[in-house]
């Protein structure tokens, strides 16, 4: 069900939903859905729940007004939710410094299904049709995400510049869409790298796992968030090579 009028005409409809529903549990995901979550929470006397991927707190990096208004009433709604699922102990730990009570707090941990097997691409083939021209032995790193301050890409970029000076065939492919993109695309200009940073539109399960296969190692990158890597740094993840072995590789076929 899609509620497309006003806040308090969506809140009424809400309500009646869940009271006509008659269903046992409310999980809220978002800012807007957690406000809504927090005000319901009394009327509708289910447990109203949220799960907790991230630091909240840098959702809106980059966007100050949206960050001072939607950003501080996701904070005080998330505190107002009877129970909180996290996807790692580090955030519940972090929940736990912010004041959130600890029994109100549970881990879930992420997963990854590997048991979805991804048909072979053509890499040059993948990349020709955003116009990119990909050379045998070019070695592709990729990271799968929404262009967005908060996945802090340009830290990935600035890597990939530095590690061509001993890598000169390492090339870095971003599948996503988002407001950040043309300043990569300049970033990526000013390092001198423009023509080894590939985009290829939309980040879908499908486009992300096919751009992971034509890639060597896949990246990770995100500000200041724990169980994945720092700021200024980057983490391997599902590699089908250690990118250095496939430095070394592709220097001694070249």
């Amino acid at each position: 069900m899609v509620l497309d009028r006003g806040f308090a005409a969506n809140l009424g409809a809400l309500k009646k939903l869940i009271r006509a529903g008659e269903y046992d549990l409310v999980h809220c995901h978002g800012s807007m859905a957690h406000v809504m979550g927090a005000l319901l929470r009394r009327s509708v006397r289910v447990p109203v729940i949220s799960t907790v991927h991230s630091d909240y707190r840098l959702d809106y990096l980059g966007r100050p007004f949206a960050g001072a208004v939607y950003g501080t009433l996701n904070i005080w709604a998330l505190h107002q939710l009877d129970y909180r699922v996290c996807v790692s102990d580090p955030i519940r730990q972090r929940l736990i410094d912010r004041g959130v009570e600890p029994n109100r707090l549970f881990s879930i941990y992420n997963g990854l299904d590997f048991s979805h097997v991804v048909p072979k691409t053509d890499r040059a083939a993948y990349f020709a049709q955003f116009g990119y021209t990909v050379h045998e032995g070019d070695v592709i790193a990729g990271i799968a995400a929404r262009l967005d301050p908060v996945k802090d890409i340009p830290t990935l970029i600035r890597a990939v510049a530095l590690a061509q000076k001993a890598c000169p065939q390492l090339r870095l492919a971003i599948a996503g869409e988002g407001m950040e993109r043309k300043k990569l695309e300049a970033l990526a200009a000013e390092l001198g790298i423009a023509d080894s940073v590939f985009f290829s539109a939309g980040s879908t399960t499908s486009t992300a796992s096919t751009a992971r296969s034509t890639s060597t190692p896949s990246r990770l990158c995100r500000r200041r968030f724990p169980m994945r890597c720092p700021r200024g740094h980057a983490r391997i993840w599902q590699p089908s090579r250690p990118m250095s072995a496939a430095c070394r590789q592709s220097s001694s076929t070249a």
